[in-house]
């Protein structure tokens, strides 16, 4: 009988990948790393796509920690603090996007729009726990949880100027 531990003390001998496999774990590697993504956890990793949404808030550290309380958001990175203290980039996932912010740099016309901008449409678990905690939070409800007919949804425009409309994702 031979010590299964003789294996271990073997040599090793290198073996050249798959050039194919290799290709495609680099770019999802690369991919990862320049998103920002935590390429050790399991959960739907956040992307920048096509279309993102880069706010200007009035307050950005306020406004992160209201998007992780009310959107079970996920604080991406460090933020970018400039000289004057003031956040001048930030990004936070909200389910499998990315959610840019900043706060407002009258200078170059980043500011928050007087109506509150567009409406964004967020979906999150549970629409009434969601608008009860932007509520509790500083939150304006502009339209009550209720079923459209298209869906059960909400809007509330939050204490930093931008406006949501929250849909609850069906079953």
């Amino acid at each position: 009988m031979t010590d299964p531990f003789d294996a271990l003390r073997a040599e090793n001998t290198p073996v050249a990948p798959d050039p194919a496999f290799a290709a495609e774990l680099r770019a999802r590697l690369v991919d990862a790393v320049l998103n920002g993504d935590d390429i050790t956890s399991d959960r739907v990793t956040a992307t920048v796509h096509a279309l993102t949404p880069y706010l200007a808030v009035s307050d950005a550290r306020g406004a992160m920690r209201f998007y992780v309380d009310v959107f079970d958001a996920t604080v991406r990175g460090e933020p970018v603090i400039m000289t004057d203290g003031k956040v001048g980039h930030a990004e936070v996932a909200i389910g499998d996007s990315v959610l840019m912010l900043a706060e407002e740099f009258p200078e170059i016309g980043h500011t928050v729009a007087a109506s509150g901008g567009p409406l964004i449409r967020v979906e999150v678990l549970d629409v009434d726990r969601a608008v009860a905690r932007a509520s509790e939070l500083g939150a304006s409800v502009d339209r009550a949880p209720r079923d459209t007919g298209h869906g059960y949804g909400a809007n509330i425009t939050d204490p930093f100027g931008q406006r949501w409309m929250l849909a609850q994702r069906p079953g």
